[in-house]
């Protein structure tokens, strides 16, 4: 069981890091975490279009859905005619990209599952449960159970006392820290930073903290020691080729 960080850069991608997007797999099932500008490529070096079985958005940002619209072309004009894709998502969160392209060219190759908080899915050997967590926009984050780990995804999430429980004991916690320490102006109450995260970490029992949607042209070493003040448990920053195993 397997966590690969295909992109985790806040806002827009860089050079060397797409916008936020995971691959989580395990026996041989492949579920994607959000899939964000520019990840499309670097995923497409991993795996093929039509090998992907779901994917879970958490909101509606480019940086965390513009590559679904890649994703799906690929899948409708490849060749392979593959099963249609879910993807697990708010409505609206998806609706700008899905309407893109002329009518009809991708309508067979997805079907769109609406979810809402409190929401227990079975997506392949996943049980899955939605909570609403703060942002700009609607958005959820996702608690995905397996075997007894548990993997955490906040999206992107301003300060709730909901991730306390939604988090409680996860294997991983996969949460947005766009910033280091003291979120600015207005992004307060819309997002996260490392030092705040890693106090939910602490708080839930969390065995490890993975820090992903960093401001472009922060260092990473400033989340890390930022975070170990406050949480004892592994702490990594999300960068694209890292790959964890669940149970690391």
């Amino acid at each position: 069981m397997q966590i690969s960080v295909i992109g985790a850069q806040a806002a827009w991608p860089t050079p060397d890091e797409p916008c936020s997007c995971f691959l989580i797999t395990h026996r041989g099932y492949r579920l994607i975490l959000d899939i964000g500008t520019g990840s499309f490529s670097t995923l497409s070096r991993l795996i093929r279009p039509e090998h992907v079985d779901a994917v879970v958005i958490s909101h509606g940002h480019p940086d965390h859905v513009a590559d679904l619209h890649p994703l799906l072309r690929a899948r409708a004009l490849g060749g392979l005619n593959p099963p249609q894709l879910p993807v697990y998502a708010l409505p609206e969160a998806v609706s700008a990209v899905l309407a893109l392209d002329e009518p009809g060219l991708i309508d067979e190759f997805y079907s769109l599952v609406s979810v809402e908080t409190g929401d227990e899915l079975q997506i392949g050997p996943f049980s899955v449960t939605v909570e609403t967590l703060p942002h700009f926009v609607p958005n959820v984050g996702f608690r995905l159970e397996c075997e007894n780990e548990i993997v955490v995804y906040t999206g992107d999430a301003g300060p709730s006392h909901r991730l306390h429980s939604f988090a409680r004991n996860a294997t991983w916690l996969i949460a947005e820290a766009t910033f280091p320490e003291h979120v600015p102006g207005r992004y307060q109450g819309f997002l996260s930073d490392a030092a705040s995260v890693a106090k939910v970490a602490a708080e839930a029992h969390v065995r490890g903290l993975l820090l992903t949607h960093r401001w472009p042209g922060e260092n990473p070493a400033d989340f890390v020691n930022v975070a170990r003040r406050h949480f004892g448990g592994r702490v990594e920053v999300a960068m694209s080729g890292m790959t964890l195993d669940f149970g690391q």
